[in-house]
């Protein structure tokens, strides 16, 4: 199973959009002349900016309390009750045709005398409504504001008016969210502003039963822009985005404010910026429950249906070259639980070069979560299957800045991001976490780079790393800084080839509540100019090495007799570390204890299949850590130190027993006969990567059959390991070297 499978996996296993009828309370109104323009019956099909089905059309003559149909064409005993002695409009200059021309070219005008009509709907079942209100279409004058009771947004208002044919948040329709009580009624005061037009050309009501609408966005728009469809979908983030806003913008504590609408966007460059005065403080702003999920090819009708081939992307870019006038931030998650989820969408190029001054200054360029507002905790927002790429914050967070909301990111990339190299208190590349306990689920953070922190720096706060690789982050102290925080653990990561000017290119944790746990975690080949490259722990910070590798890394100031300080270092203590089923480089001449008899811990190099990988550069996404036939790390971990599945990756409903996979997404308890531990149910190697024999003769693990694995065959064998032992009889002789060869020559499946 790949590492994307698994975050899949877990994705389905919670809350993921739902699209589902909601005929039964939802409905259709069209107001209208009974002849000429903007007269005749209105298609099922046509959805306008609600939901399609059936359309109740009401005239001037009509009765005051017009009995309605559902969406579904069924007689309900809902009723419509309308102001008396309306008058049908048809404004100068429309031109629209179609269905849309004949729910938008005319409309019941709003009194003239005290500029407010009232409109009632009764009946309905109790619970949450979309209340969509259509304007008789102009390409100028409308000016109207919507009231609607139990609403949990704002008053809505219009203004302008918007070209044939096209639908136009704010311009000639407005969303409301209402809540309908026991009741059963739902009212709208409808006012007329500044003596402009206000002509009311329909309702749609949608009942959300459980269910959750798509607004489909794409980079242009299509058809007539109301986001029902593909064929009809919304251009560009800013309009859908601030028709959210508005339809929720109020939060109270009686009612659950979270939104009941998911944008899916398409593949494609979309900007935060408005086209004609573009400025660099323009973001989106993504309230609780609000859901973005990418990566639409535009023909979907469920986002399991992706194939994950086109990308869409939040940019920060505006108009010049480099990133000198790029936007200040790309968005900014308030007060966020984790109903919000964002899916597959890469934020980039966003530069918030200024040193902080403030709280929303020079901090987190593409993305700040502020706060949660999680019922049962403070759980933040989830970003699933997010890239954040060349993104430049002045002070902190290259590319996200997190304070007071536990974040959860799953499969997530962040490369190339960084902070400001001229201010010397730059911290986390990255990440930039105060959030009290974030959660990284195969997660890589690939080239960043800060003073502090070149991929995450955590401030009273801890975080979970699973399946994580830190690859080639550069800086000056660390890779990973953890100041004063609550406990930190990684389990199945790799951190390797990050360098650093000064002390701890991997790990640097400081204060007694910044304990550090290293499950089959592998450190290897970082470099420092200082004394530790590996891990250093100050000021009290304990550290746990478990089924854990910490090997090849350098660090310039190591004294002599201590050369284990470039794997663990410890300053300002007293600190302990705990080692057990560890393999480390120098391990007996750290300035800890280092037992290796009574914990099975070890000095003995792992035999990494190819650290630096083909292109023989530390720290790029080649570098192979996995380990070789023969590896005395293969087998020898302890099943009792493995991390857990607590995040239940393969979705069985346990998340007591150890995780199921490896770094690289396979099954993570292999036994391999006569190696280790052989013949126990519960059997793990050293480190993130489970050593497989899925192709007996591959013993080097890179799925090519050569003479590489010929000469990994010859050194087990004359080296007496049981890997050696292809007929499996417990002896190495001439039958092995015949069924390697046979199986060699048969070839990998």
């Amino acid at each position: 199973m790949t590492r994307c499978a698994i975050t899949s996996l877990i994705a389905t296993a919670g809350t993921v959009c739902t699209v589902g009828s909601v005929f039964g309370q939802s409905f259709n109104v069209d107001l209208g002349a009974q002849a000429g323009a903007g007269s005749g019956a209105i298609a099922s099909s046509f959805a306008a900016c609600g939901q399609a089905g059936s359309w109740n059309v009401i005239w001037p003559t009509t009765q005051p309390d017009a009995t309605l149909v559902n969406t579904a064409g069924v007689m309900t005993a809902v009723t419509l009750t309308r102001p008396a002695g309306v008058t049908v409009v048809v404004p100068p200059g429309n031109s629209d045709t179609g269905d849309f021309g004949r729910l938008m070219t005319d409309g019941f005008r709003v009194n003239t005398v005290d500029d407010t009509d009232h409109y009632t709907f009764n009946g309905l079942t109790e619970g949450r409504y979309l209340v969509y209100v259509y304007f008789a279409n102009t390409a100028s004058g409308i000016g109207a504001a919507v009231d609607v009771s139990g609403f949990v947004g704002q008053s809505m208002q219009l203004s302008g008016g918007s070209t044939p044919d096209t639908f136009k948040a704010g311009a000639n329709y407005t969303l409301s969210l209402a809540d309908v009580s026991a009741n059963g009624q739902l009212s709208m005061a409808i006012t007329r502003l500044n003596g402009g037009q206000a002509n009311v050309a329909g309702f749609s009501l949608v009942k959300l039963n459980g269910t959750r609408k798509p607004i489909h966005i794409t980079p242009n728009g299509a058809g007539d822009r109301s986001g029902s469809s593909w064929t009809n979908a919304m251009a560009g983030v800013i309009e859908p985005m601030q028709l959210l806003n508005g339809a929720y913008y109020y939060e109270t504590e009686t009612t659950d404010n979270t939104v009941d609408l998911d944008m899916w966007i398409a593949g494609g460059t979309y900007k935060v910026t408005s086209a004609s005065n573009p400025t660099r403080f323009e973001r989106l702003n993504i309230i609780d429950g609000m859901s973005m999920y990418g990566g639409f090819s535009g023909n979907e009708s469920h986002p399991a249906q992706r194939t994950g081939i086109p990308q869409t992307i939040i940019s920060g870019e505006i108009g010049n070259a480099g990133m000198g006038d790029n936007s200040y931030k790309l968005a900014n998650y308030d007060k966020c639980s984790s109903r919000t989820i964002t899916d597959r969408l890469t934020f980039a190029h966003a530069a918030d070069e200024r040193v902080s001054v403030s709280l929303y200054q020079g901090r987190g360029a593409a993305v700040m979560v502020m706060e949660s507002n999680d019922p049962f905790g403070n759980d933040g927002p989830v970003f699933r299957d997010v890239i954040f790429r060349n993104n430049l914050a002045g002070s902190e967070g290259g590319a996200i800045y997190l304070y007071n909301a536990s974040t959860t990111f799953e499969n997530c990339l962040f490369e190339d991001n960084d902070t400001l190299a001229s201010n010397s208190e730059g911290k986390g590349g990255a990440v930039a976490d105060y959030s009290g306990g974030s959660t990284y689920i195969y997660t890589d953070f690939i080239s960043n780079s800060s003073k502090k922190g070149a991929a995450a720096y955590l401030r009273f706060s801890g975080a979970e790393f699973f399946g994580c690789r830190f690859l080639g982050n550069q800086g000056s102290t660390s890779t990973i800084h953890i100041l004063n925080g609550q406990d930190s653990r990684f389990g199945s990561c790799l951190i390797a080839g990050n360098s650093n000017g000064l002390n701890a290119a991997a790990v640097y944790s400081e204060g007694e509540n910044a304990d550090v746990r290293f499950s089959n975690t592998t450190i290897g080949h970082n470099s420092a100019a200082g004394y530790s490259a590996g891990v250093l722990l100050r000021d009290g910070a304990d550290g746990y090495v478990l089924n854990s590798i910490i090997w090849g890394n350098s660090a310039s100031l190591t004294e002599p007799g201590f050369e284990g300080q470039a794997s663990i270092d410890v300053v300002n203590g007293p600190t302990s570390v705990a080692f057990a089923h560890a393999s480390v480089q120098n391990g007996s001449k750290m300035e800890v204890a280092f037992n290796t008899a009574l914990f099975q811990n070890n000095e003995l190099n792992p035999l990494f299949v190819d650290f630096n990988g083909t292109d023989n550069v530390l720290g790029t996404i080649d570098d192979n850590y996995r380990l070789s036939a023969g590896s005395p790390a293969i087998d020898s971990g302890e099943i009792s130190f493995a991390p857990t599945d607590t995040y239940d990756l393969d979705a069985d409903g346990i998340v007591w027993e150890e995780a199921p996979y490896d770094l690289a997404g396979r099954t993570r308890v292999v036994d391999i006969s006569g190696v280790g531990a052989s013949g126990y149910a519960n059997v793990i190697d050293r480190g993130p990567y489970e050593f497989t024999l899925p192709c007996r003769a591959d013993l080097n693990g890179d799925g090519v059959l050569n003479f590489f694995d010929v000469q990994a065959f010859l050194s087990a064998f004359s080296g007496g390991s049981m890997v050696a032992d292809f007929v499996a009889d417990g002896v190495l002789n001439f039958f092995d070297v015949q069924e390697f060869l046979n199986q060699f020559s048969a070839g990998c499946p």
